[in-house]
């Protein structure tokens, strides 16, 4: 273990990072030629942008709560023991392994491939949006004033669907 808390301006060149067992509560700005990236038990809450050159991302034991956009380059995400509610868009060719993650709604099922998680994970985030709207509507539209005055109006009748 290592007392480092911070880091200074990392260099341009840098391909590899690895910190483990240390109290480092942050990160900063990411070499763009990055290609692996491994946290693990530390403190750091957010992770900065990740490099489009990104290969292997792996976050654990740490108490991260969410993970900034995927780059495309990425080929495994690996999130063991992490606070994340949520992984973000997933690149086809991606190698997912989740792990000790209860605040992850939505977690592969055994077998799943990465473009049937990315399918399902897509389209619930849809249909919650969709639900958000629908819901910011009706209430705009069904206001009981407005509810009122067309039933005053005549022509509307008031129905108990239950």
């Amino acid at each position: 273990m290592t007392d480092i808390t911070s880091l200074p301006t990392l260099p341009d060149t840098l391909e590899q990072i690895i910190f483990d067992y240390c109290p480092l509560t942050s990160l900063p700005e990411l070499p763009p030629k990055l290609m692996y990236l491994d946290i693990g038990h530390t403190q750091v809450r957010t992770l900065p942008t990740l490099p489009k050159t990104l290969r292997i991302l792996m976050v654990r034991n740490s108490p991260v709560a969410s993970l900034p956009e995927l780059p495309d380059s990425l080929e495994t995400l690996k999130c063991e023991n992490i606070d994340i509610e949520e992984i973000p868009y997933i690149p086809s060719k991606l190698y997912l392994s989740v792990f000790d993650c209860p605040n992850l709604r939505i977690q592969p099922e055994p077998g799943q491939t990465i473009k049937d998680y990315s399918e399902r994970w897509s389209r619930i985030r849809v249909q919650r949006r969709n639900t958000a709207i629908k819901e910011d509507l009706i209430a705009e539209f069904w206001k009981p004033s407005r509810v009122e005055k067309m039933l005053e109006t005549g022509g509307w009748d008031l129905v108990d669907s239950y």
